[in-house]
């Protein structure tokens, strides 16, 4: 009954956007599961020129939300890359541009991975940095810098291995390419 109470309660432009994010997760769900990550991505990429928001932070709050509860209400579970896909519409449509991250990690012998939106360089959905738990793969598009290494057996300056490699045992996920 209280869940009722709280639907009855939402103003018409909390339904419109509650409506606008569930219409954006089920066409996500579709597109990935037809096209590639890319094609997904393009297609959904916002191609107006919205004026400047106002109050970002309160934007960002209003669309994580409903965006999660069109979620939790879903005909289907729906993945962070999902939801980050959606809201990042959602957000670009109202004027805010944000990144989607994609990180990686691995727990012995389990691997996970994760998406997230960030905005002015911070995650705005995740409460503690995903960057601290996964570690982020490249931008599309970001270049990385191969440097040599000491000579291996192949003879000098034939090992190449990205400085990010050392780190956190993976090439590319130095998003600003140094």
């Amino acid at each position: 009954m209280r869940k009722l109470l709280k639907a009855l309660a939402l103003k018409p432009d909390d339904w419109r956007l509650l409506l606008r994010a569930w219409c954006l997760l089920l066409l996500a769900d579709v597109r990935l599961r037809r096209h590639s990550y890319r094609q997904v991505q393009a297609g959904l990429a916002f191609r107006g020129s919205p004026a400047a928001p106002g109050d970002v932070p309160a934007l960002v709050r209003r669309v994580v939300r409903f965006t999660d509860l069109a979620a939790r209400h879903h005909l289907r579970p729906m993945s962070c890359l999902r939801r980050a896909l959606a809201m990042q519409r959602l957000l670009a449509e109202r004027g805010v541009v944000t990144q989607l991250r994609i990180g990686v990690r691995k727990d012995g012998k389990e691997f996970g991975a994760h998406a997230w939106l960030e905005y002015a360089g911070k995650p705005i959905h995740d409460g503690a940095a995903p960057a601290g738990r996964f570690a982020p793969l490249a931008a599309p598009g970001a270049r990385t810098r191969v440097r040599p290494i000491a000579p291996g057996p192949a003879g000098p300056g034939t090992d190449m291995v990205d400085k990010q490699e050392k780190t956190h045992g993976f090439a590319g996920n130095d998003p600003k390419g140094t």
